[in-house]
């Protein structure tokens, strides 16, 4: 091989090096601003303790590695998973023609996110798995730092995942609709504090 050739494999070697440099510093960003996110989450469900709610944190996925359930919260009105996002710029919730009809849809910037509902069905999914009961968790989408904006007269639900900014986490869990006492808010989080 010339001169020529090896400057050639030795550039495209340096360009390789680069951008697996530049792809794991992006993701390092990601992780880093992701976890800012559940530690605003983690201070506002903390803050809920003393209406009977009690939260558990970062608790891995039964069967699963690298997934984790980042909020699971008990309390007088039902059982939630929590899934955090940090998002900058705007999430919208649109139907049908950017409406509010039909099937509402995430987006973040433009962008499709339907990846987000996924995510939390299958956290919702694992939970009512464990907990052995029949769909009784609801799955929640937190969204910190971007606008979230959704159709007038609709809630800011998607197949069945609730959507809120960090500001309306409080009042959403509030206003679960399911009745559990004292007591069996203690018993299941205890489970799943034992299970997780």
């Amino acid at each position: 091989m010339g001169l020529t050739g090896a400057a050639v494999i030795t550039g495209l070697a340096i360009v390789a090096l680069l951008a697996i440099v530049r792809a794991r510093a992006h993701r390092r960003r990601r992780w880093a601003a992701g976890a800012a996110g559940e530690r605003a989450t983690a201070a506002i469900l903390e803050g809920l303790e003393g209406r009977g709610f009690i939260a558990l944190h970062d608790r891995r996925i039964p069967g699963m590695d690298r997934a984790n359930f980042d909020h699971i919260v008990v309390g007088p009105t039902g059982v939630f998973t929590v899934e955090t996002k940090r998002f900058a710029g705007r999430v919208t919730l649109r139907g049908r023609l950017g409406s509010g009809l039909g099937r509402l849809r995430p987006r973040h910037n433009g962008k499709p996110i339907d990846h987000v509902v996924d995510q939390a069905h299958h956290q919702a999914d694992a939970l009512d798995r464990t907990l052995g009961h029949g769909r009784t968790v609801t799955p929640l989408v937190v969204i910190h730092n971007a606008e979230l904006t959704q159709p007038r007269f609709r809630r800011p639900i998607t197949d069945g995942v609730r959507w809120c900014s960090a500001d309306d986490l409080p009042q959403v869990l509030r206003r679960g609709s399911a009745r559990l006492s004292r007591r069996r808010v203690r018993a299941v989080a205890d489970a799943l504090d034992r299970a997780l």
